[in-house]
């Protein structure tokens, strides 16, 4: 890979870097989902689905894991 200029880092380096991303769109959802815009919400989840990242809902609020 150094050959071709591209450098290869582990799922944990990388779930750092896009964690404050994540939880901006966590929060576009769960405001979404306060203001009754279901489809919206709906559309953030599937976009965060397609892209590794698993929401869960609970009491608490939601949390994201990066598969």
């Amino acid at each position: 890979s150094g050959v071709l200029g591209l450098t290869l880092r582990t799922a944990e380096a990388t779930t750092r870097d896009e964690k404050p991303f994540v939880d901006l769109l966590v929060n576009l959802r769960a405001t979404l989902r306060t203001d009754k815009q279901w489809a919206a919400a709906d559309r953030v989840r599937d976009g965060l689905t397609k892209l590794g990242i698993a929401l869960e809902d609970g009491p608490h609020g939601t949390t994201w894991k990066a598969g």
